[in-house]
This record gives structure tokens, C-alpha cells and sequence, in this order.
């Protein structure tokens, strides 16, 4: 027994400087803005560039032959998922449009966010394919907002839920927010040449890594 207690507190006072000593996970905020027509943005603490959403198929679950993707950049985890927006109608709500995140299949699909609006009142947008007929199980619902011309939702994601993204090795803690205009356009702001080299270097998502060396 004493044997035994003198080897736990060796094994607490050689261990505790190691674990007091691991550097905590930097905060890295990432912001990422879409509309139904295809436009986007993406926004770190570097700089900024646009996003261009293309009509492509639909490996997730309900899938449709064409459904308007945003490819995001090659992110380092993230989290599948669908995120459901609604909207007030008639003192109830309905459902509009449905986010999509589809994690990537290493050499055939990057991980993605999908754009799916309703079309009942016809095709106006690259986005108005239908929505899928089929979920992901982990699903949020949010409400949209604003004023008609310009609706939109946002979204801040927890982690385990869709659209959260985690670093594997534990460096980095990502803070995500998202912006759905699910009724008007984005405004694209010039792509910063900061961020235009970071991408190119290590990926948008390592790209302080880099420049803090």
C-alpha cells in the first residue's frame, strides 16, 4: 500500500508541470456569409475573400442532382449537419431554406456548405432547387430575420453541432459564425492580398500559424 501511494504522488508531481505547462488552444474567429445567388464571403483575422457557390450534386443524405455549394476552403474538421431556417407565417412557422454541411470525401468532394430554398414561388435564385427529401440527423432550427427584400439568419454553432469546426491537434479553437441571406445579395469586399497569400501558402484555416512565426 505504501509502495503503491509513493507512486502515485510520483507520478502526480512529474506530471503536473507538464500538464500546467500545455499552452492553451488559440482563438481563431472565422465569419462566412451566403446568398441564394451564389455569392459569398470568407473572413478571418487576416483578411478576407469571396466565395462562389456552384451548382453541383449532392453526396448527403436526400440528395438532389444539383444544389447550389459553397466550397469551404478545406477546413480541418468539420462537423456534418443540417441547419433548418424558418420563417413567421400566419402566427406559425415555416420551413424556407435548409443549410447544408457536407464533410469531405478525401479525392472526390470538399467539405462544403449547400444552400437549399424553397422554389413554391418559382425559380429566382441558384439556390431554389427544392429542398432535400431527406435530413442529416444532427440538425439546428433557426429563425430567419429582417424585413422582406433582404431576410437573413445567423448562426453560431456549438461544438458537435452542424457547421462547428475543431482542429484535430488541438491548436486551434475555431469561432464560427455564419450569415444566411436567404432574400437578397451579399456585398463582396475586395479579397485582402494578406489573406490571398495565406490561402496560398498553408490554407486559410492555418494561415496564423504561419504568419505568427
Amino acid at each position: 500500500m505504501i509502495r503503491f501511494l509513493m507512486c502515485l504522488i510520483a507520478v502526480i508531481v512529474f506530471s503536473a508541470p507538464y500538464a500546467f505547462c500545455q499552452p492553451a488552444p488559440e482563438t481563431f474567429p472565422i465569419s462566412i456569409v451566403v446568398d441564394e445567388y451564389g455569392v459569398g464571403t470568407f473572413t478571418n483575422p487576416i483578411g478576407n475573400l469571396s466565395l462562389t457557390g456552384v451548382l453541383q450534386a449532392n453526396p448527403g443524405p436526400g440528395n438532389l442532382p444539383s444544389a447550389l455549394t459553397y466550397n469551404l476552403l478545406n477546413p480541418p474538421g468539420l462537423v456534418a449537419g443540417d441547419v433548418l431556417i424558418e420563417e413567421f407565417a400566419d402566427f406559425d412557422t415555416l420551413l424556407s431554406d435548409v443549410i447544408r454541411f457536407n464533410p469531405e470525401i478525401p479525392g472526390a468532394y470538399p467539405a462544403s456548405l449547400l444552400f437549399y430554398s424553397d422554389n413554391l414561388d418559382g425559380v429566382n435564385a441558384p439556390a431554389d432547387t427544392g429542398l432535400p427529401t431527406a435530413l442529416y440527423t444532427n440538425v439546428v432550427n433557426i429563425i430567419e430575420i429582417g424585413s422582406e427584400g433582404f431576410n437573413s439568419a445567423s448562426y453560431t454553432p456549438l461544438p458537435g453541432q452542424p457547421g462547428y469546426v475543431f482542429d484535430p491537434e488541438g491548436q486551434i479553437q475555431y469561432v464560427m459564425s455564419y450569415t444566411f441571406i436567404s432574400d437578397g445579395h451579399t456585398a463582396v469586399p475586395e479579397p485582402t492580398t494578406m489573406l490571398l497569400l495565406g490561402s496560398g501558402l498553408l490554407g486559410l484555416w492555418g494561415a496564423r500559424k504561419k504568419f505568427k512565426k
